[in-house]
């Protein structure tokens, strides 16, 4: 039976996502793009981002993500959720692409 991929809990109910992203794959493989190319102060302004699944829902008052511990997955409607803002242009779009390799799409099903 197949069953739609991209589902994020919130307490009793149930939340459709575009898209969801493993929280390990996240950090471990999107962010390495750009880990050296930003002085410790800059880096900073990215740890929200980085450190996204060490939060609970409402616990980062910087950014949620939607984090699902259950699942371990991030969970979000647009790509750019996921896109540290304060990253210079080249770097948007490698961290963009590195991004898209690693996102499944709601329309990706499984048995």
């Amino acid at each position: 039976m197949k069953r739609e991929c991209c589902v994020e809990r919130k307490g009793d109910s149930m939340v459709k996502k575009k898209y969801k992203i493993d929280a390990v794959l996240y950090e471990k493989r999107c962010f390495p793009v750009i880990r050296d190319r930003y002085t410790s102060e800059e880096y900073q302004k990215h740890q929200p981002y980085i450190f996204a699944a060490d939060y609970f829902e409402g616990e980062n008052p910087d950014i949620d993500l939607g984090f699902n511990p259950k699942d371990g997955c991030i969970y979000v409607n647009s790509i750019d959720e996921l896109i540290p803002p304060a990253l210079h242009s080249d770097d948007r779009k490698r961290f963009v692409a590195m991004v898209k390799k690693c996102m499944i799409k709601a329309s990706d099903n499984y048995e």
